[in-house]
């Protein structure tokens, strides 16, 4: 009897709801999202249980026939490597295991399935822990608000969810790593284990070295007895991610990934700040209006007198990755919807929102305003879930994949920066068109 009782205090746990509520919501979209810039990660999975390796030669569908290698594949000595950072499909071997054992089909649908189910799991699990992490610091009502937020109204819904990016498992090491530093305020044990998470952060995609970085700062100058633990959690990642880049890639200096950011800094940094947050077509407060608030949230922690300090390495953390991120060319993440190269910062800007959710939900006129961010969140990226098919992006030119066969100019640029702010043609109002179009077609036949 108490083994039933608890079973049933589990499927009666908001946690419970939260996961299978998400997980229908994911898979449930009949629009297949994929991108080029995934193939090599959707197949890796399948190379390393049949293989036992991190190469892709087995897959000659990929690169065969083809007068120069795709853009997501590399060559190094023979043999054929993703160009993209590997320990993504390595989080997703659980989900293959079976139907590799089972014969799965390298060239089958049931490949990108696998995909986005390991997708989703990764983000939901990212939810989860936010939601731990919100609870811990405010309590369930403003937990459940904000998970809302980050799930379904954030460009995790779009790209994360959807498939094996890299920023499915980025946010789920941030989440990780968020709710072992709330825990760790009672509990001082757990701050070490972030460690283990950030390493995971910069192997499934370096650039996030930058936000690991000013996370192991705080940790050296709040817990610095913690430290030498937290850093030796650190290394076993660590290890594996310079023995890969060594084996496969013939330099430990590459951290995982032949793609290597040396368009850093060719952008204009006012510039690419200013789009990367308020443009039509990829602006990160146009695309999740509600994220407006997590602003008001940040400034609390520097002029509230309750601020802390961990909640102040938080928005550095975030100003560092934004920064970052405005000063390289292909900002605007290629073809894809909303502010793909942004979504790392997320977590963040979520706990930054407690503060500002409390104080609205106590007066119904700006619990009304609430609930109108939070639902033209969710409207717009529902929209792209629904009804994006790189449709309006094509007709742009954006194909990144392109941009990396030659060196970027001034004005590709500026023709992207013109594309991107011209509030006429908006890519979600566009697409919101075809979805009502497609609706009313439907209906009427």
């Amino acid at each position: 009897m108490v083994l039933v009782d608890r079973l049933m205090g589990v499927f009666r746990s908001r946690e419970f709801m939260i996961f299978f509520v998400l997980l229908f919501i994911y898979l449930a979209n009949p629009n297949a999202i994929s991108f080029n810039d995934v193939a090599a990660t959707r197949l890796l999975p399948i190379s390393i249980i049949r293989e036992r390796n991190l190469d892709l030669n087995e897959f000659g569908f990929l690169y065969e026939n083809q007068p120069v290698l795709p853009y997501f594949l590399g060559n190094v000595s023979g043999r054929i490597v993703s160009y993209y950072p590997v320990f993504t499909a390595v989080l997703a071997v659980p989900v293959y295991i079976l139907p590799v054992a089972l014969g799965l089909d390298p060239q089958s649908t049931d490949v990108f399935i696998l995909s986005r189910l390991s997708a989703a799991l990764m983000t939901i699990l990212s939810a989860l822990f936010l939601y731990w992490t919100i609870r811990r610091m405010s309590g369930d009502r403003i937990a459940s608000v904000i998970t809302l937020v980050y799930s379904i109204g954030t460009a995790n819904w779009f790209v994360s969810g959807q498939d094996l990016w890299q920023h499915g498992p980025g946010v789920l090491f941030i989440a990780v790593t968020l709710y072992l530093f709330e825990r760790g305020k009672s509990e001082v044990k757990y701050v070490k284990y972030a460690g283990f998470a950030l390493s995971w952060l910069v192997a499934v995609r370096p650039p996030n070295l930058l936000i690991a970085l000013v996370l192991s700062a705080y940790v050296f100058m709040e817990y610095r007895r913690e430290f030498w633990k937290f850093l030796l959690c650190a290394m076993p990642v660590a290890v594996m991610l310079l023995a890969y880049s060594s084996a496969y890639l013939h330099s430990a200096f590459l951290l995982g990934q032949l793609r290597q950011p040396t368009e850093i800094g060719t952008m204009p940094l006012l510039d690419g700040l200013m789009a990367l947050l308020f443009s039509p077509n990829r602006g990160l407060f146009v695309f999740s209006p509600a994220l407006i608030l997590s602003i008001a949230g940040i400034a609390y922690e520097y002029l509230g007198k309750k601020g802390s300090m961990q909640m102040r390495y938080y928005s550095i953390a975030v100003a560092a990755a934004v920064l970052l991120w405005s000063t390289y060319w292909g900002w605007h993440g290629g073809a894809c919807y909303g502010p793909r190269v942004l979504i790392e910062t997320l977590p963040f800007l979520c706990v930054f929102l407690v503060v500002p959710v409390e104080k609205m939900l106590t007066d119904w006129k700006l619990k009304a305003v609430l609930a109108a961010l939070i639902a033209l969140s969710v409207f717009i990226n529902f929209i792209g879930v629904a009804a994006w098919d790189g449709s309006w992006e094509a007709s742009h030119g954006l194909d990144y994949g392109r941009y990396l066969t030659h060196d970027v100019s001034r004005a590709d640029m500026e023709y992207v920066l013109k594309v991107m702010w011209d509030a006429q043609d908006v890519s979600w109002i566009y697409y919101s068109k075809k979805f009502f179009a497609h609706i009313l077609r439907a209906i009427t036949f």
